[in-house]
């Protein structure tokens, strides 16, 4: 029977649409992939999309079922099993037929056998291809534990009897498959189908498959009821470390505004030592939560990138309380822009690893890397981030460097302004020392002109009253004074010689800067040589006399 009679018109308008939004150009490949994801359009384009730009490695495989498409035949008789079951609709499956034991349906077209009891002539977990028409059993390592095994690609190489089995195809590139975190959930909590659900056949679910990978019983990154953030982030690290590992880059102990201000502004420190800030957001009800926990976020690579170059601050959104606490921060701090860009994605993108940066006092998100990026192209997105705030930096460090040289030329130039205010103020006080000082002589000289006027006028009082011409008994004396000067001058015989010297003294030459000379040869001082006390009379002083003033 044609592979596509089992189709209703709405399903094969889907099947259209599909390949061409994905460009898959087998149709058994995406059939199976619809019917997987039981024919949810969105979530099947979606989880081929990043399945293609995942570049997770080989070392990422715990279980893994590898999907090969080989096989016409096998896809035939899976779609008539598909036909024979299309009227059972209900999500619960109560158990497979003992003729055809369904285990998943992968994308691709080929069944995984769910018969546990046929065991794998391989130890090693190489597939098995069984002759049979109606079944293809793909074994993988399984984990005895429980614990949660990895969906990924591989690359492994058939036995050669495989090999020899296997018609010639081309190699495509396979969906994989998680054992037990695959489903996820969106923000509500309901079942959200994903890319990497497992599938029974006709693309319904089973109970079992209903079930979202989030378990309550599991410890929490960060409890919905804590305190303090400090608080949180240590229970963070404690149970991320329980769970992943301690090589984890070195998470930021305090708040996101602190966060912040450490990366993009490095208080007291230059612009060359700021950083972008890398928000690391774990939710465990993503499909890919602990893949990209361990294999990528604790990677050599990833780590050291972040702990070399970035801060790193975590948080836990699993919770609804620590999602809305960290929108509440978010608002509080203005960088609407990084709200916008997480509420965008659903539970299924997580975990995230945003980088945010500040340009012009901007905070904004520069790149976002999701859960399905592998190590290399999250540190293809961190350099993106990082060069692009390195050119930030630059340009900032340029303005910082123009803006401390204005600040020189500025504080240069104030200098230099305040050197000639204080040249101009010494100056103005100079000059009016100088004048003060030149006053000062002026009314000192004047007064002492005043005294000496008062003092001489004193002395010219002091001296009686000059004798008449034609009295008797006096002595006429010529004073020769220093200015080539001369003047007459009667004194009456009785009068002391102190009278002549006063008389000298009168006209303005002090006896202690001039001396006064008879007319005597040799010359006689008359000071020095006479009692100045005793009458003319009495030292026998000439009749006519002619004294000579000089300076000292």
């Amino acid at each position: 029977m044609d592979d596509f009679d089992v189709l209703t018109g709405d399903q094969a308008n889907m099947l259209r649409q599909f390949q061409e939004v994905t460009n898959i150009q087998d149709e058994q490949m995406a059939l199976a992939t619809l019917a997987s994801l039981n024919w949810d359009l969105p979530r099947a384009i979606e989880a081929q999309l990043c399945n293609d730009g995942d570049d997770i490695g080989p070392m990422e495989i715990d279980d893994s079922l590898v999907i090969e498409h080989n096989d016409q035949h096998v896809r035939r008789t899976a779609l008539e099993e598909l036909e024979n079951r299309s009227g059972n609709n209900s999500m619960e499956n109560e158990g497979e037929g003992p003729d055809f034991s369904f285990g998943r349906l992968i994308a691709g077209g080929l069944l995984e056998e769910s018969n546990s009891n046929q065991g794998s002539p391989h130890d090693n977990g190489s597939k098995v291809v069984e002759s049979s028409p109606r079944r293809v059993l793909l074994t993988a390592s399984s984990s005895g534990s429980g614990s949660s095994s990895r969906a990924t690609r591989s690359h492994s190489h058939l036995t050669e009897e495989s090999q020899h089995d296997i018609s010639p195809i081309p190699a495509r590139r396979s969906f994989l498959i998680d054992a037990e975190n695959s489903d996820s959930t969106d923000n509500d909590g309901n079942n959200d189908d994903d890319a990497y659900h497992d599938a029974t056949p006709f693309g319904q679910l089973t109970e079992e498959d209903a079930k979202t990978s989030f378990h309550d019983d599991r410890v929490p990154l960060v409890p919905s009821d804590f305190t303090s953030v400090d608080e949180a982030l240590h229970n963070f690290v404690a149970v991320f470390e329980a769970r992943y590992g301690g090589n984890h880059p070195p998470f930021y102990f305090g708040s996101l505004q602190d966060a912040l201000r450490e990366a993009l502004e490095a208080p007291a420190r230059p612009v060359a030592e700021r950083r972008p800030l890398a928000v690391y957001l774990h939710n465990d009800r993503a499909v890919a939560c602990n893949i990209f926990a361990k294999n990528v976020l604790c990677s050599g690579l990833v780590s050291s990138l972040l702990k070399g170059q970035f801060i790193t601050w975590p948080w836990d959104i699993t919770q609804k309380e620590n999602r809305l606490k960290l929108f509440e921060w978010i608002d509080m701090l203005n960088v609407r822009d990084i709200r916008q860009t997480l509420e965008k994605f659903s539970d299924e993108r997580f975990p995230l690893l945003v980088v945010i940066i500040k340009e012009k006092s901007v905070i904004l998100p520069i790149s976002v890397a999701w859960g399905c990026d592998g190590p290399q192209q999250v540190v293809n997105k961190l350099m993106e981030g990082l060069e692009e705030y390195q050119r930030i930096k630059s340009a900032e460090a340029a303005e910082e460097r123009e803006r401390i040289e204005r600040e020189k030329i500025r504080e240069e130039q104030a200098r230099e302004y305040e050197q000639s205010l204080a040249q101009d103020r010494a100056r103005q006080e100079r000059l009016e020392r100088e004048k003060n000082e030149q006053k000062a002589e002026e009314e000192r000289r004047a007064k002492e002109e005043q005294d000496k006027t008062k003092r001489l006028q004193q002395l010219a009082a002091s001296l009686p009253v000059e004798p008449a011409a034609d009295e008797t008994n006096i002595a006429v004396v010529r004073v020769r004074f220093p200015d080539g000067k001369m003047e007459l001058r009667r004194f009456r015989m009785t009068e002391p010689l102190r009278n002549i010297t006063i008389f000298v003294e009168s006209k303005g030459y002090s006896l202690d800067t001039h001396r006064i000379w008879t007319s005597d040869m040799p010359m006689k001082n008359v000071v020095e040589s006479y009692d100045l006390n005793r009458s003319l009379e009495d030292i026998k002083w000439p009749v006519r006399e002619q004294i000579t003033v000089d300076e000292k």
